[in-house]
């Protein structure tokens, strides 16, 4: 398993943009475009039939959202794939990068197990503000391998996906943080819809309801392939 001098290498080798330290974890009203979308140009071409969930374990406003967003995620048009992507907004934290690599274990053996994965990720980072819980301070492999096996995935599984096929995962991590570029982030939660707009809380000055009704539009017109409607 990988252990913490190999994460610090990895991190080495993850390109740091200007957009880390300006990307913004906090709905402000101020903030907001003229439309109540960001539009992608150029579109990705990839996306076209994805609505992706943008998040970042770091962010308090991404755990504030994120049961919501994915529970909207699961019940969207079948013509559509929604994807939870975390991001690494902030390398500093090397916690995020650790956090993601288990995700990706998870993701490769039992989708199930990411909603329950994901909280306990969010809460080893950020504390638990329900429960008062503290942080954990900087996360290792042991801890996310844990939050694995509490999620439910067999820890034998896991230890022979990591020998295997799940060397070098840690290489996915460069798309975890190419996305703040990629995505044109603004702030964290957002979420990318067909590869072409990007809705984060701030569109809506942080009102959940308004961001689902903002969000259920666009996806509309995406899904009828009408991408220049808007």
């Amino acid at each position: 398993p990988m252990d913490r001098r190999t994460m610090i290498s990895v991190l080495a080798g993850v390109v740091a943009t200007p957009s880390f330290a300006q990307l913004s974890k906090s709905p402000s009203p101020d903030a907001v475009d003229s439309k109540p979308y960001h539009v992608l140009q150029p579109a990705i071409a990839a996306d076209r039939k994805r609505v992706r969930l943008l998040f970042a374990y770091d962010c308090p406003f991404c755990l504030r959202y994120h049961n919501g967003l994915v529970s909207w995620g699961a019940s969207l048009p079948k013509s559509v794939t929604f994807d939870a992507f975390p991001v690494i907004a902030n390398l500093d934290n090397e916690s995020v990068p650790m956090a993601i690599v288990g995700r990706l274990i998870g993701q490769a053996l039992d989708h199930k197990v990411l909603p329950a994965y994901d909280y306990a990720m969010f809460t080893a980072i950020q504390g638990d503000p329900q429960t008062g819980a503290m942080p954990k301070g900087t996360l290792n492999m042991d801890h996310v391998l844990n939050a694995l096996v509490e999620a439910g995935i067999n820890r034998t599984e896991i230890q022979k996906f990591v020998r295997t096929k799940g060397k070098g995962i840690e290489k996915k991590l460069q798309a975890h943080a190419d996305a703040v570029n990629t995505y044109q982030l603004k702030a964290t939660p957002s979420i990318a819809i067909g590869g072409r707009y990007v809705i984060n809380p701030d569109h809506t000055q942080g009102n959940p309801q308004n961001l689902l009704l903002l969000l259920n539009g666009v996806v509309s017109r995406v899904v009828q392939g009408d991408f220049n409607a808007l």
